[in-house]
């Protein structure tokens, strides 16, 4: 996800706790030749980064893996890096981009195969709500086959066109 928001002044860093992904990552932006990408070492729970640090943190397909304490403790430090204004971008499974019965088959299937017990929770999540006990509200989200992304600020933001590829759904 950074690679494709990466824009030449900005400076972007991607933490994971993995070194092995660490090494996957960097011998992407080795390959496509991203100078502005930095890739760090860092347990979500607790990130080595100043208060208000960032105009804006992005989290893709993470926060599932993370079952509920791990999960709040990661989205407080997501928001204490967060700058005044700043947007929260959060990307991973959701049920509701499964179209059809066979693409409901098999996101079940695979979630029951790969992913975390605690699934099924994650899944039910009231993202208004948790976001709205860390001081955000969600202005945005897009749905995409398997996923969703939820942009959320501290202020009520303008719709964005960060993903103007996704199709939107109305936001409650």
């Amino acid at each position: 996800m950074a690679v494709a928001i990466a824009r030449p002044k900005s400076v972007i860093v991607g933490i994971d706790i993995s070194i092995d992904m660490i090494a996957v990552a960097e011998a992407k932006l080795r390959r496509q030749n991203v100078q502005n990408i930095s890739i760090m070492e860092m347990d979500a729970t607790k990130l080595y980064f100043k208060d208000a640090e960032f105009d804006a943190v992005m989290v893709s397909f993470g926060l599932h893996e993370f079952p509920g304490r791990f999960l709040h403790a990661v989205l407080r430090e997501t928001v204490r890096v967060l700058k005044p204004g700043g947007t929260l971008y959060i990307t991973d499974y959701d049920y509701d981009g499964a179209k059809g019965a066979l693409q409901r088959f098999a996101f079940w299937a695979y979630l029951k195969a790969v992913e975390p017990k605690h699934m099924p929770r994650f899944l039910s999540m009231d993202w208004h709500s948790i976001l709205g006990n860390l001081g955000l509200k969600v202005s945005e989200i897009y749905w995409c086959y398997f996923s969703k992304v939820i942009v959320a600020s501290a202020e009520r933001a303008a719709p964005s066109q960060a993903f103007p590829n996704i199709k939107t759904g109305p936001v409650s």
